[in-house]
């Protein structure tokens, strides 16, 4: 469990505010304690909720001196989500696909002693 700073806003029932996140990969973080609910916004403005994430995983998120490590690590793949806002066309992240290299060129193996004990 993360220190929280004196400048992280504590969570309350009925507040959800959005707090920016410092971070290369997330753009925003609020929570809805009431329904224990977060939604990240990503920097391509995909928007995802997670459903069942208990307030302690959205400060320790907020805490965290790299929000992006902590949200890979400790709430994506391990909280149910739902996708509420799909990145705009062309902003999605993108795996890059690696360039095919020419393999060698495979030669029969040939062996001295056959299968069937002759040479």
């Amino acid at each position: 469990m993360a220190d929280v700073p004196s400048d992280i806003p504590p969570v309350t029932q009925g507040q959800n505010q959005v707090i920016p996140l410092k971070s290369s990969y997330l753009s925003t973080a609020s929570y809805d304690q009431t329904n224990l609910r977060l939604t990240i916004e990503f920097l391509n403005g995909h928007v995802e909720q997670y459903i069942m994430v208990y307030p302690q995983s959205f400060t320790d998120l907020i805490a965290s001196p790299s929000p992006g490590k902590y949200f890979h690590d400790g709430i994506k793949g391990k909280f149910a989500s739902v996708t509420i806002k799909p990145a705009p066309k062309g902003k999605a992240v993108k795996e890059q696909k690696v360039p095919d290299v020419p393999q060698p060129e495979k030669k029969p193996h040939l062996s001295k002693r056959s299968k069937f004990g002759g040479i």
